[in-house]
């Protein structure tokens, strides 16, 4: 297999890849052989049929599919070897399979373009640095340990205070009928202000 690269531009190689007359006529010998034993032509048995007649029948198939096996199996082949970094599929442009005769195609591909750093030593780099308040630390903990709290039953007194978290149902009414939506049960709500309709804290 022969390979030349040419650079496009920075971002896009051309590879012309060029397959041996050799590895071209032994796939295409053995595709025929495969045709021929399934191959079902009236007025002949099955993998009886003349090479003439399967090349009539089957030769543009064969011929498709022996230069799709080629290029997938070289176009792999020569990114490997070349240490080419592409980065989307191929757009393949090929010439006609003969059988006897080299088998050329190119594959236009896009690469990673190469980075070259220059002139970075001696850069003057202002950093910043931000001071953290006691209040911003504390306020963290506390939220951390928040996180981690677990609910347990009060015993030691039956009246609500804030920080409590109680469970209710509830249901609000406006002028004597239901209000769509301000039913609940079993809610878990925590007493503290913000997280409910002003008075209802106050009222719990």
């Amino acid at each position: 297999m022969k390979v030349t690269i040419e650079s496009i531009s920075p971002v896009q190689k051309k590879l012309s890849v060029e397959i041996p007359p050799e590895r071209v006529t032994q796939e295409i010998e053995r595709s025929y052989r495969a045709v021929q034993s399934n191959a079902r032509l009236k007025g002949f048995r099955a993998g009886k049929v003349p090479r003439p007649l399967l090349e009539r029948h089957f030769g543009e198939q064969i011929a498709a599919e022996v230069s799709s096996l080629l290029v997938e199996e070289s176009y792999g082949r020569a990114l490997a070897e070349y240490a080419i970094p592409a980065v989307s599929r191929p757009q393949i442009v090929a010439e006609k399979l003969i059988a006897g005769q080299p088998f050329r195609y190119a594959a236009t591909v896009e690469v990673r373009p190469e980075v070259v750093i220059r002139d970075y030593e001696g850069i003057e780099v202002e950093r910043k640095v931000r001071k953290v308040r006691e209040e911003e630390v504390v306020q963290t903990l506390d939220r951390l340990a928040e996180s981690f709290a677990q609910l347990r039953p009060i015993t030691e007194r039956e009246t609500v205070e804030l920080g409590d978290v109680v469970t209710l149902d509830y249901s609000a009414f406006q002028r004597g009928k239901p209000v769509p939506g301000m039913q609940g049960k079993d809610r878990l709500v925590e007493l503290k202000q913000g997280t409910a309709p002003p008075g209802f804290v106050e009222h719990l």
